[in-house]
Protein backbone atom coordinates (compact mmCIF):
# COMPACT_ATOMS: atom_id res chain seq x y z
CA UNK A 1 0.00 0.00 0.00
CA UNK A 2 1.51 3.34 -0.99
CA UNK A 3 1.44 6.29 1.40
CA UNK A 4 -1.27 8.80 0.66
CA UNK A 5 -1.04 11.48 3.31
CA UNK A 6 1.65 14.15 3.51
CA UNK A 7 2.92 12.81 6.85
CA UNK A 8 3.17 9.27 5.49
CA UNK A 9 4.96 10.50 2.38
CA UNK A 10 7.41 12.56 4.43
CA UNK A 11 8.19 9.56 6.67
CA UNK A 12 8.59 7.34 3.59
CA UNK A 13 10.83 9.91 1.92
CA UNK A 14 13.17 10.07 4.89
CA UNK A 15 13.20 6.27 5.18
CA UNK A 16 14.13 5.98 1.50
CA UNK A 17 16.92 8.52 2.10
CA UNK A 18 18.22 6.52 5.09
CA UNK A 19 18.11 3.42 2.90
CA UNK A 20 20.24 5.26 0.29
CA UNK A 21 17.40 5.13 -2.25
CA UNK A 22 17.87 8.73 -3.36
CA UNK A 23 15.86 8.62 -6.61
CA UNK A 24 12.94 7.01 -4.78
CA UNK A 25 13.21 9.56 -1.95
CA UNK A 26 13.18 12.41 -4.46
CA UNK A 27 10.06 11.04 -6.12
CA UNK A 28 8.33 10.57 -2.75
CA UNK A 29 9.15 14.10 -1.55
CA UNK A 30 8.06 15.50 -4.92
CA UNK A 31 4.70 13.74 -4.51
CA UNK A 32 4.44 15.11 -0.96
CA UNK A 33 5.09 18.66 -2.19
CA UNK A 34 2.48 18.30 -4.95
CA UNK A 35 -0.08 16.90 -2.52
CA UNK A 36 0.62 19.66 0.02
CA UNK A 37 0.31 22.38 -2.61
CA UNK A 38 -3.25 21.14 -3.23
CA UNK A 39 -4.06 21.24 0.49
CA UNK A 40 -3.95 23.85 3.19
CA UNK A 41 -1.24 22.62 5.59
CA UNK A 42 1.76 24.97 5.38
CA UNK A 43 3.62 22.94 8.02
CA UNK A 44 3.45 19.77 5.93
CA UNK A 45 4.41 21.73 2.81
CA UNK A 46 7.43 23.19 4.62
CA UNK A 47 8.50 19.73 5.80
CA UNK A 48 8.05 18.31 2.29
CA UNK A 49 10.06 21.13 0.73
CA UNK A 50 12.82 20.73 3.32
CA UNK A 51 12.98 17.00 2.57
CA UNK A 52 13.17 17.67 -1.15
CA UNK A 53 15.83 20.29 -0.48
CA UNK A 54 17.87 17.71 1.43
CA UNK A 55 17.61 15.23 -1.45
CA UNK A 56 18.73 17.88 -3.95
CA UNK A 57 21.61 18.73 -1.62
CA UNK A 58 22.53 15.02 -1.47
CA UNK A 59 22.54 15.05 -5.28
CA UNK A 60 24.84 18.11 -5.23
CA UNK A 61 22.17 20.21 -6.93
CA UNK A 62 22.66 23.27 -4.76
CA UNK A 63 20.53 25.55 -6.93
CA UNK A 64 17.42 23.39 -6.51
CA UNK A 65 18.22 22.72 -2.83
CA UNK A 66 18.50 26.46 -2.18
CA UNK A 67 15.18 27.07 -3.89
CA UNK A 68 13.35 24.39 -1.87
CA UNK A 69 14.95 25.38 1.43
CA UNK A 70 14.19 29.04 0.72
CA UNK A 71 10.53 28.32 0.13
CA UNK A 72 10.37 26.15 3.28
CA UNK A 73 11.97 28.96 5.31
CA UNK A 74 9.38 31.47 4.13
CA UNK A 75 6.57 29.13 5.12
CA UNK A 76 8.17 28.42 8.52
CA UNK A 77 8.42 32.12 9.31
CA UNK A 78 4.62 32.09 9.69
CA UNK A 79 4.49 28.93 11.81
CA UNK A 80 4.95 28.58 15.58
CA UNK A 81 7.78 25.98 15.46
CA UNK A 82 10.84 28.22 15.75
CA UNK A 83 13.27 25.30 16.04
CA UNK A 84 12.10 23.88 12.73
CA UNK A 85 12.71 27.31 11.22
CA UNK A 86 16.22 27.38 12.71
CA UNK A 87 17.06 23.92 11.37
CA UNK A 88 15.89 24.73 7.85
CA UNK A 89 17.62 28.12 7.86
CA UNK A 90 20.81 26.34 8.95
CA UNK A 91 20.44 23.80 6.13
CA UNK A 92 19.99 26.67 3.69
CA UNK A 93 23.17 28.28 5.05
CA UNK A 94 25.07 24.98 4.81
CA UNK A 95 23.98 24.60 1.18
CA UNK A 96 25.12 28.13 0.32
CA UNK A 97 28.44 27.56 2.13
CA UNK A 98 29.01 24.26 0.31
CA UNK A 99 28.37 26.08 -2.95
CA UNK A 100 31.07 28.63 -2.07
CA UNK A 101 28.69 31.48 -1.21
CA UNK A 102 30.07 32.20 2.25
CA UNK A 103 28.84 35.77 2.47
CA UNK A 104 25.33 34.70 1.42
CA UNK A 105 25.39 31.97 4.07
CA UNK A 106 26.48 34.23 6.94
CA UNK A 107 23.12 35.96 7.68
CA UNK A 108 21.36 32.60 7.65
CA UNK A 109 23.83 31.14 10.15
CA UNK A 110 23.37 34.22 12.32
CA UNK A 111 19.58 33.92 12.16
CA UNK A 112 19.68 30.23 13.06
CA UNK A 113 22.01 30.96 15.97
CA UNK A 114 19.66 33.68 17.30
CA UNK A 115 16.76 31.25 17.22
CA UNK A 116 18.75 28.44 18.82
CA UNK A 117 19.79 30.78 21.62
CA UNK A 118 16.09 31.26 22.46
CA UNK A 119 15.76 27.57 23.29
CA UNK A 120 17.50 26.30 26.41
CA UNK A 121 16.80 22.69 25.43
CA UNK A 122 19.24 22.88 22.50
CA UNK A 123 22.67 21.52 23.54
CA UNK A 124 25.01 24.47 23.82
CA UNK A 125 27.74 23.12 21.58
CA UNK A 126 25.27 22.19 18.83
CA UNK A 127 23.70 25.55 18.16
CA UNK A 128 25.59 26.60 15.06
CA UNK A 129 25.87 23.43 13.04
CA UNK A 130 23.85 20.70 14.65
CA UNK A 131 26.97 19.16 16.12
CA UNK A 132 30.30 20.02 17.61
CA UNK A 133 33.46 18.03 17.17
CA UNK A 134 37.06 18.09 18.32
CA UNK A 135 39.70 18.56 15.66
CA UNK A 136 43.18 17.01 15.99
CA UNK A 137 44.46 20.14 17.75
CA UNK A 138 41.93 19.71 20.55
CA UNK A 139 39.80 22.67 19.52
CA UNK A 140 36.03 22.42 19.44
CA UNK A 141 34.70 23.34 16.02
CA UNK A 142 31.13 24.54 16.21
CA UNK A 143 30.24 25.14 12.55
CA UNK A 144 31.50 23.89 9.26
CA UNK A 145 33.48 26.78 7.86
CA UNK A 146 36.47 28.40 9.47
CA UNK A 147 35.70 31.50 7.43
CA UNK A 148 32.37 31.84 9.21
CA UNK A 149 33.28 30.74 12.69
CA UNK A 150 36.06 30.91 15.18
CA UNK A 151 37.44 27.71 16.56
CA UNK A 152 37.25 27.89 20.31
CA UNK A 153 39.67 26.26 22.73
CA UNK A 154 37.88 24.02 25.17
CA UNK A 155 37.90 25.59 28.60
CA UNK A 156 37.56 23.80 31.89
CA UNK A 157 34.13 23.28 33.37
CA UNK A 158 30.83 23.52 31.54
CA UNK A 159 31.60 26.64 29.60
CA UNK A 160 29.58 25.66 26.54
CA UNK A 161 27.57 28.83 26.53
CA UNK A 162 30.63 31.02 26.05
CA UNK A 163 31.81 28.76 23.19
CA UNK A 164 28.30 28.89 21.75
CA UNK A 165 28.14 32.65 21.92
CA UNK A 166 31.46 32.95 20.09
CA UNK A 167 30.49 30.37 17.47
CA UNK A 168 29.75 32.88 14.75
CA UNK A 169 32.42 35.42 15.55
CA UNK A 170 34.33 36.15 12.39
CA UNK A 171 38.07 36.38 12.15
Amino acid sequence: MSPDTPDELIRSGYQARRDKKTPQAKEIFSRAVALCREGSDPSALAASLAGLGQIERDLRNSRAATQYYGEAVELCRNLPDRLRLAHIVRHLADTLREDGSLEDARPHYEEALRIYREHAAVPRLCVASGRGWRNPGGEIVVAGSSQLVRRCKRTSGSDGERRRDRALDTK
